[in-house]
């Protein structure tokens, strides 16, 4: 397992414990903590370096050497570098196994009419948008950048990199008072959409909504179902 940053990673691995003991498999896992640059850009774009795939690269050639055949993105937003990085590899790795959670949930919702809306980082909103109702394919382009925010924020109050965020975002990222607000507004819009389904695109937004909802904020949380990719991922991996 590969992830960017540590919190989102123990989250994701958490996830995969719990479904490889369900499954009583005996199954192997292993998580490593490579540095890749910030993928987001301030303006919500996809960070152009070519840095972010050269990392990722050599992260799969490290776990490869070490033996791993199999291995897993944990960061959905580092998962739209997969083709750059696999292209920068050696014929002789053409044998490696990659899974995404972009491919895991499209795979779990063949039928584009029933799909849940993609809630995530703006980049990888904008790469599933012919694939997912978004945000952005609402027009609600004021949720998908209140989103991004909420990302930037909890990577901030998580110790992650949030080097990339805005300047006014950077100035108060820590306040955990402005993060609360920010995810209570979000979820009371959510409640309000048509859309009643939701898939969890991004660990931060799920970190967010399990630690920053209050009490009197969960009627408007239990008005929708929030999907976690990361099981749909490791059922289809194990």
């Amino acid at each position: 397992m590969i992830a960017p940053d540590r919190p989102a990673g123990e989250d994701f691995f958490e996830v995969f414990e719990e479904e490889i003991n369900r499954s009583g498999l005996p199954v192997g896992l292993e998580i490593v903590y490579p540095y890749i640059p910030p993928r987001v850009m301030p303006d919500g774009g996809m960070n152009p370096s070519p840095e972010v795939a050269q990392g990722l690269a050599a992260a799969i050639r490290d776990g490869y050497v070490n033996g791993f055949r199999e291995m897993v993105i944990a960061c959905n937003t580092l998962q739209l570098w997969v083709p750059e990085a696999v292209g920068l590899l050696p014929e002789e790795m053409a044998d490696v196994q990659i899974y995404t959670s972009i491919e895991a949930v499209r795979a779990e919702y063949i039928d584009p009419q029933v799909r849940p809306l993609w809630l995530g980082t703006t980049p990888i909103v904008r790469a599933v948008s012919d694939d997912f109702p978004t945000l952005l394919t609402l027009e609600r382009q004021d949720l998908q950048d209140l989103s991004q925010e909420i990302i930037w924020r909890v990577k901030a109050v998580t110790g992650a990199d949030f080097q990339n965020a805005p300047e006014e975002v950077r100035i108060d990222a820590k306040a955990e008072n402005i993060l609360r607000e920010k995810v209570e507004k979000l979820v009371t819009q959510l409640g309000s959409l048509p859309v009643k389904q939701f898939i969890m695109g991004c660990t931060e937004l799920s970190l967010a909504l399990a630690r920053y909802i209050d009490e009197e904020d969960r009627p408007d949380l239990e008005k929708i179902e929030l999907i976690d990719p990361t099981v749909i991922l490791a059922r289809k991996v194990i």
